[in-house]
Parts: C-alpha cells; sequence; structure tokens
C-alpha cells in the first residue's frame, strides 16, 4: 500500500480491499505501508530504472518476481517463443 500522494486514500482503500479478499488458502497477505521518497542514491536509482537489474536483485534475496524476457532491438523472437518463457495466467 502507499503512503502519501494525492492519490493516498485510494491506494489504501484498493490495498484493503485485496486484503480482505485474497484467497487465505493460498495466500499469506501482508500489510506494507510505503512512504514515498524524495531522494535516493545511485544503487536505489538503478535499481528502480533497471527492471531486469532488480528482478535479479530481488532473487538473490529469494524474492520471487513474475517471469518476464528480456527483449533486444537486434534479436528477434517469435510469439511462440515469448510465450514459452513468459507463464501466461490469463486465457482467451
Amino acid at each position: 500500500m502507499v503512503g502519501y500522494s494525492n492519490e493516498c486514500s485510494i491506494s489504501l482503500q484498493s490495498g484493503q480491499t485485496i486484503f480482505n479478499n485474497i484467497n487465505r488458502n493460498i495466500f499469506n497477505p501482508f500489510k506494507i505501508f510505503l512512504r514515498p521518497c524524495t531522494w535516493c542514491n545511485f544503487h536505489q536509482s538503478a535499481l528502480t530504472i533497471n527492471k531486469n537489474l532488480c528482478k535479479i536483485f530481488l532473487n538473490s534475496f529469494g524474492i520471487n518476481t513474475a517471469p518476464s524476457l528480456l527483449l533486444y532491438n537486434n534479436i528477434k523472437l517469435s510469439i511462440e517463443k515469448i510465450i514459452k518463457k513468459v507463464t501466461m495466467y490469463c486465457k482467451t
């Protein structure tokens, strides 16, 4: 849940709704309240800008992240290869 911002009350309500309704047979929810930080050092800035680096950092502490695939302009991938690599949770 988010801390102080223009949309704070909406964010807190959304977080509370999820917390109240999440399936506790599958998940063990807990609340985390964040307050915005107006400054950061080099490493914090690099992690927030580079999502792939952030995922690697989080995974090194055993924190699971969503499956993803890093795409480069010069490497062509088929949609099938992308779907195979990235687990799709939505069924059409």
